[in-house]
């Protein structure tokens, strides 16, 4: 959040408030874009099928 503020009001001073609002939504939307391209696998994570997860939760129910 402090990282954002910082963003957002040093857009502020440079340019319009509209503009630094709109200017942190468009980063939002890349930034998502961009880690959904680096990361496909989290993309399609699956609690029910992962491994590791139904031995945590078989792990939990027994312990």
């Amino acid at each position: 959040p402090q990282l954002g503020q910082v963003r957002a009001g040093a857009m502020a001073g440079a340019a319009r408030t509209r503009s630094a609002i709109w200017s942190g939504g468009v980063a939002c939307v890349a930034s998502v874009v961009l880690l959904t391209a680096a990361l496909p696998k989290l993309v399609r994570y699956d609690s029910e099928t992962d491994e590791d997860a139904v031995r945590r939760r078989e792990a939990r129910v027994e312990g």
